[in-house]
């Protein structure tokens, strides 16, 4: 039985338990600021807070845990910067082009560079749904995107190593209108867990994730549209559906860490 420490997210404690195989792994939960990692196998971060606390204490690269740089880290989680990085680096095809101020045009998203689960993100379809975001809309920490149409979003998880990819699963989220974001605030109406993602698309995301130098767990949020993967977000961190599938991810996890040992 593997010993494996996981962060202290809220909640997620209890997706964890509900769908792990509990002859397989013995799973605690901790804060990572002060814990030995002696103490387990496996060490898997949960939040960017507990992947901030083991590359401080342990550093980036170690034989118990897989985690991005901090480089890699802060340029994923501001989404303006990532946008911006690969438009310039060979994926303007699959990113929604970033407005520079007085050139966006109707419909777009207002989006605030850091917050998650969908909040600050604001569609704006016509004159009036500006009018009502002139704060953000005047306040660096947002900034405007095209919009990508389409009620369906993906999300797929991959976890990625020197030497590629190592796993992935995905998921589809279907919206109730054509402008509503999925979040804490607004759930799906339909979901489905599990699905197939065709190989090219999983291949272009392995293809960013290889640019960026991405070490780790990252949830990908994404809609195809014309046949062509529409990147939203990469969030350099683990997504809480994940734990739907936990236990094929550990085994691809542990797989990949002691192939480097």
């Amino acid at each position: 039985m593997k010993k494996i420490a996981m962060g202290r997210a809220g909640g997620w404690d209890q997706h964890v338990m509900h769908f792990l195989d509990r002859a397989a792994y013995a799973p605690v939960f901790v804060d990572f600021a002060d814990f030995d990692l002696g103490a387990v196998d496996y060490a898997v971060p949960l939040t960017l807070e507990d992947a901030a606390c083991l590359r401080q204490n342990h550093g980036d690269r170690h034989s118990k845990y897989l985690i991005p740089s901090a480089e890699v880290t802060a340029r994923c989680a501001d989404k303006k910067d990532f946008c911006e990085w690969a438009l310039a680096n060979g994926f303007a095809a699959n990113i929604p082009p970033v407005y520079p101020p007085g050139t966006r045009q109707f419909p777009y998203v207002l989006k605030h560079r850091r917050l998650l689960s969908g909040v600050g993100i604001f569609p704006i379809r016509d004159a009036g749904d500006e009018a009502a975001h002139g704060v953000e809309l005047n306040d660096d920490s947002y900034f405007c995107q095209a919009y990508v149409p389409g009620r369906v979003e993906c999300a797929t998880h991959i976890l990625f190593g020197d030497d590629g990819q190592h796993y992935h699963s995905s998921n589809m989220y279907q919206m109730a209108g054509e402008f509503a974001v999925k979040g804490n605030d607004q759930r799906p109406v339909r979901e489905w867990f599990g699905v197939f993602i065709a190989d090219e698309v999983i291949g272009l995301m392995a293809n960013i994730l290889a640019a960026l130098g991405f070490h780790g767990t990252c949830s990908l949020d994404y809609k195809i549209f014309d046949g062509r993967l529409r990147l939203l977000e990469l969030n350099p961190r683990i997504g809480s559906s994940l734990f739907r599938d936990i236990n094929a991810y550990l085994r691809a996890y542990i797989a990949t860490l002691e192939r480097t040992r």
